[in-house]
């Protein structure tokens, strides 16, 4: 009965330590998957994915030797889920939920100005439908990725949070690459080198933004 009785114990002992060791490593994961959370307004940036449109974009417009980013949208919490309002030449503006995307990690920047990032969704809303914007300027009825971002992004006042810059599609060398010879000529317009215009490296750089780590397939919401 004794020895019925140690050997009872030993297993009580040894499940219970299952138990905490289970507990343990599932709150480790738990923490680890939600160190960033999202809130609306949050922008999430994407590395180039391999596409000769984020090759060509990444190559004219890096500023960073680390990170090198060729998209961006704006976060959108609808139903506990994350989504992603974005301008993508397939479809236009459009909502799409986080874990679809062919970018395996998103690196995710605050807006410091909160009121700018909480109305950035309501006014990206009024865009949802909308065509690509393949000429790259402004006022046309079209968008592309980080116009959409500089477009909804406003302070109280309703001016721009962030600042337009003269747009580069030159190389680092100076020379203009073949890609967007070919991009712009069948659209019958000069390519708009200097004209103003935002991208995505240019955007990350802000003093309004504030990054907070990546996150890869998670749906932690703050």
């Amino acid at each position: 009965m004794y020895f019925c009785r140690v050997l009872s114990n030993e297993f009580f002992q040894m499940k219970r330590w299952t138990v905490v060791c289970v507990i343990f490593c599932f709150s480790a994961l738990l923490f680890s998957s939600c160190r960033v959370t999202l809130r609306n307004g949050d922008l999430v940036f994407f590395q180039p994915a391999g596409s000769d449109l984020e090759k060509a974009i990444s190559l004219s417009t890096r500023t960073d030797t680390t990170l090198n980013f060729c998209h961006v949208g704006i976060v959108e919490i609808l139903d506990g889920f994350p989504y992603v309002i974005e301008a993508v030449p397939e479809g236009g503006v459009e909502r799409t939920l986080m874990g679809s995307h062919s970018h395996e990690t998103y690196f995710i920047y605050r807006v410091r100005h909160r009121y700018a990032a909480r109305n950035a969704v309501v006014l990206a809303w009024e865009h949802l439908g909308e065509p690509y914007d393949f000429y790259f300027q402004h006022d046309n009825g079209r968008m592309y990725c980080s116009e959409l971002v500089w477009e909804c992004c406003r302070k109280r006042d309703g001016s721009h949070l962030f600042s337009a810059q003269p747009m580069n599609f030159k190389s680092p060398d100076g020379t203009m690459p073949a890609y967007w010879v070919e991009w712009f000529t069948p659209l019958g317009v000069p390519i708009p080198q200097g004209e103003p215009g935002t991208n995505p490296n240019g955007l990350a750089q802000s003093k309004h933004l504030r990054f907070l780590g990546t996150r890869r397939y998670e749906t932690c919401i703050d």
